[in-house]
């Protein structure tokens, strides 16, 4: 047999064969998808021998059964359908549709971080409307006579995209429950109302620039350096500064972490006296946008005021196209001292334009964002001896930074020792709005319940929360939207402030809080412990504030144990009654976010329930109570169903005081304030996304209440402070109501 005639021999056999299997399969394809479809019955009917619905095993195994065998049945007919589509559709396009939709995919889970299953649905969906779209134009272009299916496909999928193309441009929606607030809250206004601190002051304002003097990008911080400073080794505080990230930061700015500037914008008053020292620092941005000359707002106006202000660069630690360092806050909080440092030699320099100006002894950090994280650590590392991790760098600093003010910060960035930052004995101020699509979970109250007082000196904290303001336009520079493109086309900025009257809140309460801790000027007090107080000169939305000082004697604040009767202070009982939910838990911040604080939770219906701390004889002793005392606690409405509601109603309770006599006052407790329902801030657009990003829309935010006893007097002029004996909170105001409550106590 030659060459050609067994090629054809082993042809025709492999022919015969082919044909053969081809009609034995054609034969018994049927006998294979019924085993299939039998073995996903079976499977299912596993899965139901094992669920357990009450209804009976045999029952649980035929229903289970059933499902799985007609999802198989209806996932075959559709595929069949798609495949029989597909046979019409040229594999040439299959092939680029394909590759579209997995790079689409790709690019969708990497930006947008949604589940890859929406990410492949979207994708997919683009990859068609614009399929369609070119279809239609195709044959508009190739066919002379008018054709209907190229008009139809080219008219539906531009409606589609220009649809899109709204859909980002527009601003978002209205927060409609906030409006329906604020209307309410119209009628409490405030009889205590304060001058604005944040009026311009009686000094006319000065500026320069002080700096290394050889910066590359900065010409302010170059040849146009007023005032000349050396290079600070960061070295130690920067493992991450390394790698082509590293060399690609040392390229742009023309140094690396062994030498970096001590860069600075100052605001100061001119003319003679010694003025306190403000330090402004940014946060996390992009490096090749500077940001220190975005508080320019804050540096005139407490220029103006008397206060030397400074705000200093460390955009060489942020963000960029070629990476971040990440781990870098110590190192933020580090350069904040290095600056520190250099305005002591300013001031004991006699050739410097700060000879002798600088009050050394009233000093104030001011941070935003990764900044306001990195005042607190400063403020840490002011006072030790040794870099918490490594004690061959020492520190020598101390000292006297009487203040903080953290703006939308973050927390546990870094943590010295594994430990969350602890701050003792300074002044507090935390401003977050609720807005923010940054810093989107109040992690800022971590910090703030951290701060404790335990020394002689008068010390106080507060915090704002504010609806309406975000993340950036506390800066100008990083301005309304608080993600990078094409993410900041998803935000609902429709909600936010408008920048000016977010900075104006700004200002007010950093000028008071700075007057009131570096200027001893205490009538500004009044405005931390409520915010009604300066209600004429705060634009309209709604505020909620938190205040503690060094006169505040705790009776519970729920961290002491898991006893539901204990309180923390010693001799106090806590009892429940007729309450629908009453137990004590960690208060969960927006995205199941834990905060470091304990309260108690409290739900009632029907106008029923209380809640009591009875006080021993030796407790009310310690708590040391007179006539100007204060009964104190913080809480906050959770329900939130009446947000939703059509009557929309607030809710409202009794506090009533007893003591050892039997003698009663009660007060409502919307005497003092009335309390925020549970509103929620949509910070996109799309809901799903909404929901993916950010989480739940309400956040627990706690508002702090306080009640003279002068005024519980004047309900019952027979009832005795210093005898008190029962704290009740007695849900008698609002029909349902599910509240939190936390650190209940006296400030004497």
């Amino acid at each position: 047999m030659n060459k050609r005639k067994a090629q054809n021999w082993i042809k025709s056999k492999g022919t015969c064969i082919l044909n053969g299997f081809k009609d034995n399969i054609g034969k018994g394809w049927i006998g294979g998808k019924l085993a299939l479809k039998v073995c996903v019955f079976i499977l299912f009917a596993i899965v139901g021998a094992y669920i357990n619905t009450g209804l009976g095993v045999i029952i649980d195994i035929f229903i289970c059964g059933l499902v799985g065998f007609l999802i198989v049945n209806i996932s075959g007919v559709l595929l069949k359908v798609l495949i029989k589509i597909f046979r019409y559709i040229p594999a040439e396009f299959m092939a680029f549709f394909l590759i579209f939709v997995i790079v689409i995919t790709i690019v969708l889970y990497n930006v947008f971080g949604l589940a890859i299953y929406a990410d492949l649905l979207i994708a997919f969906t683009i990859a068609v409307i614009e399929s369609f779209l070119g279809i239609g134009i195709w044959l508009l272009l190739k066919r002379k006579s008018k054709n209907y299916l190229g008009i139809s496909l080219v008219f539906f999928t531009i409606a589609i995209n220009l649809s899109v193309v709204f859909l980002l441009k527009n601003s978002g929606t209205d927060n409609k429950e906030l409006e329906r607030y604020l209307v309410l809250h119209k009628e409490f206004v405030s009889k205590r109302a304060i001058d604005s601190p944040a009026l311009k002051g009686k000094y006319e304002v000065k500026k320069l620039y002080y700096g290394s003097g050889k910066d590359k990008n900065r010409k302010e911080y170059a040849e146009k350096v007023n005032i000349k400073t050396k290079e600070v080794f960061a070295y130690n505080f920067l493992e991450n500064y390394k790698g082509i990230k590293g060399k690609l930061r040392s390229k742009y700015w023309g140094f690396d972490d062994r030498k970096m500037p001590l860069n600075g914008i100052v605001w100061y008053p001119k003319g003679e006296g010694v003025f306190p020292l403000v330090l402004i620092v940014h946060g996390n941005h992009t490096m090749e946008e500077y940001s220190e000359g975005g508080y320019e707002y804050l540096g005139e106006i407490l220029a103006s005021q008397g206060f030397i202000t400074v705000s200093i660069d460390e955009n060489f630690l942020n963000s960029s196209w070629s990476g971040n360092l990440g781990n870098e806050n110590d190192a933020r909080a580090w350069i904040i001292l290095k600056h520190l440092e250099q305005w002591k030699k300013f001031n004991y320099d006699n050739k410097n334009a700060f000879y002798n100006k600088v009050d050394l002894d009233n000093i104030a950090l001011i941070g935003h964002s990764r900044g306001g994280e990195a005042v607190a650590t400063a403020a840490l590392f002011n006072k030790l001896k040794y870099y918490p991790l490594d004690a061959d760098t020492t520190f020598d600093f101390n000292y006297s930074i009487k203040s903080i003010v953290a703006i939308a910060p973050t927390d546990e960035q870094y943590k010295p020792g594994d430990k969350p930052t602890q701050l003792e004995n300074i002044d507090y101020l935390l401003l977050q709005g609720a807005n923010d699509g940054d810093i989107s979970t109040f992690m800022g109250s971590n910090q703030y319940n951290r701060v404790k007082f335990n020394d002689e000196k008068y010390h106080f904290k507060s915090m704002l929360y504010i609806f309406g303001a975000n993340h950036g336009q506390f800066n100008t520079v990083w301005g309304r939207a608080d993600l990078s493109k094409p993410l900041s086309f998803l935000l609902n900025t429709k909600q936010i402030l408008k920048g000016e009257d977010q900075r104006r809140i700004a200002k007010i309460y950093i000028s008071a809080f700075l007057k009131t801790t570096l200027m001893n000027e205490k009538k500004y007090i009044s405005l931390f412990r409520d915010y009604n107080t300066a209600e004429k000169n705060l634009p309209q939305t709604l505020y909620i504030n938190r205040f503690e000082d060094s006169n505040f004697n705790l009776i519970g604040n729920y961290e002491e144990d898991v006893d539901l009767r204990s309180t923390t202070i010693s001799g106090g009982i806590a009892e429940g009654e007729r309450l629908w939910e009453w137990k004590e838990g960690s208060l969960k911040l927006r995205g199941d976010f834990e905060s470091n604080n304990n309260v108690v939770y409290l739900k009632w219906r029907n106008k029923g329930g209380r809640y009591t701390i009875d006080l021993s004889q030796n407790t009310t002793d310690k708590l040391n109570i007179h006539l100007d005392s204060k009964l104190i606690f913080s809480a906050c409405d959770i329900d939130e169903t009446k947000t939703k509601s059509d009557k929309f109603d607030l809710t409202d309770f009794t506090v009533k005081v007893v003591d050892s006599k039997g003698e009663e006052a009660s007060l409502p407790l919307s005497s003092f304030n009335i309390m925020p329902p549970a509103i929620g801030i949509k910070f996109a657009k799309w809901n799903y996304y909404n929901k993916v990003q950010y989480g739940e829309e309400f956040e627990p935010v706690l508002q702090t209440y306080q009640f003279k006893m002068r005024d519980f007097i004047n309900s019952n002029s027979r009832f005795n402070p210093k005898e008190l004996k029962k704290i009740e909170f007695i849900f008698d105001e609002s029909e349902n109501g599910q509240i939190i409550i936390d650190d209940i106590g006296i400030e004497r």
